[in-house]
């Protein structure tokens, strides 16, 4: 999760985080509603996130916090078609892991009063087809802005340069900035999906193709 500068030359990355957070709070829950149900169209809609390919059918969501948008709107449609939801798993020293995520499974909050599930295998990134990736800011050329803690860039470090897990950026659309310069441990996204529009900064595969 970069600390890098936007395009603009006033506003760093912490000024940008702050402000960008501030507005996605600020949202009432009629416009959350309405941009929900547009991201879910968008995710449901994407060809990546169609019937997945036998044996490719590993989906990692998240659960929305901070005025996040939720994409799990999409979830039931993509469990029809075969999708198999995981939830990010945080454990010592802000590692993070996958772990399937059931219909109807309880979950657990963890220490940082995130839900995740309570039991079930720890999978690592590579493990996964598709990741749907959170962020507080995100440029169309896939670089993203996080909380900064970097749970997401430790995960993803290991299949930088793959293509599967495809990572799809999830972001509200005004948090869509001209430019944020990545730090050197930042991992891009191949795919951005906000509740208005896709934008695509590399064509890649189909996941399992």
């Amino acid at each position: 999760m970069t600390d890098g500068r936007p395009g603009g030359p006033d506003e760093s990355g912490p000024e940008l985080r702050a402000r960008l957070r501030a507005a996605r709070r600020a949202v009432d829950r009629g416009g959350r509603r309405a941009a929900e149900r547009g991201l879910a169209s968008r995710l449901e809609s994407l060809p990546e996130l169609s019937q997945p390919a036998p044996g490719h059918a590993r989906l990692a969501t998240y659960v929305a916090a901070d005025g996040e948008l939720d994409p799990n709107g999409a979830l039931d449609a993509l469990r029809a078609r075969g999708w198999e939801p995981h939830l990010p798993v945080v454990a010592d020293g802000r590692r993070m892991s996958f772990t399937p995520w059931p219909a109807g499974a309880d979950l657990v909050r963890n220490r940082y009063g995130i839900p995740e599930p309570a039991g079930g295998p720890r999978r690592p990134a590579a493990d996964l087809d598709v990741v749907l990736v959170p962020c507080v800011a995100v440029d169309p050329s896939g670089n993203r802005l996080g909380f900064g803690a970097g749970f997401y860039d430790r995960a993803l470090e290991p299949v930088r340069t793959a293509v599967r897990p495809l990572r799809i950026a999830v972001a509200w659309d005004h948090a869509v900035v001209d430019e944020i310069t990545p730090c050197s441990w930042d991992v891009p996204v191949h795919v951005v999906v906000t509740e208005r529009r896709v934008l695509r900064p590399g064509e890649v595969p189909h996941p399992g193709a």
